[in-house]
């Protein structure tokens, strides 16, 4: 769900609501009060909690990266903020990208079909807003025993050990950190994470 979805008139809520930090302003006016505990990592502990009540727990993040042009190095940097910029970046109109784990997903894979340049891909910074949360609309009845079977589920060790794969990173305590031969960047921004975003600022 994205800003001020859940708003609109008329709309019918889910039983499991997905939605980004900052999406959602006022948990307590609609969203249903967790009563289980997760083991959730250190970065984002507490981050799905207003006023210290628990109403969404973190279940994936991303983080940024620089991408080099490795025939480039000295030219201009830009931060991806729209389409546009990485389209600058693999226009070779810069040296350097500030973007997301997905762009250098997309760049690796024009690497892959022999376009692109040469480029470096690192972490870059120690703190994300891009986290995903999820949480409960309805706390009692068969409905919300289903809905909590499938936030359980999504956040078990398995499902979270299999979010690199889709180039995304776990938040529970209980997952692997990314194998840093197989998802080296990931396993990098996985790493130096200390600082996420709170669902509800």
């Amino acid at each position: 769900m994205q800003q001020d979805e859940w708003k609109t008139e008329g709309i019918v809520l889910p039983d499991v609501l997905l939605f980004e930090a900052g999406a959602v302003d006022t948990p307590e006016e609609w969203l249903s009060r967790l009563t289980k505990a997760y083991q959730v990592r250190k970065p984002f502990q507490n981050s799905g909690s207003r006023r210290g009540i628990p109403y969404a727990v973190p279940i994936c993040f991303g983080g940024n990266v620089r991408l080099t042009n490795e025939n480039k190095k000295d030219d201009i940097e830009l931060v991806s903020q729209t389409e546009r910029e990485y389209q600058d970046f693999i226009a070779e109109k810069a040296g350097s990208l500030i973007a997301t784990i997905r762009e250098a997903r997309k760049l690796s894979a024009l690497r892959e079909a022999g376009k692109g340049f040469p480029y470096l891909a690192e972490p870059y910074g120690n703190s994300t807003n891009m986290v995903l949360y999820a949480t409960l609309i309805n706390n009692t009845g068969e409905r919300a025993e289903k809905a909590l079977a499938l936030l359980d589920f999504l956040l078990s060790e398995p499902a979270q050990n299999k979010l690199p794969e889709a180039g995304l990173l776990p938040t529970m305590s209980i997952a692997n950190p990314p194998d840093p031969e197989k998802h080296p960047l990931l396993h990098g921004v996985y790493a130096q994470m200390s600082d996420a975003a709170y669902a509800f600022d």
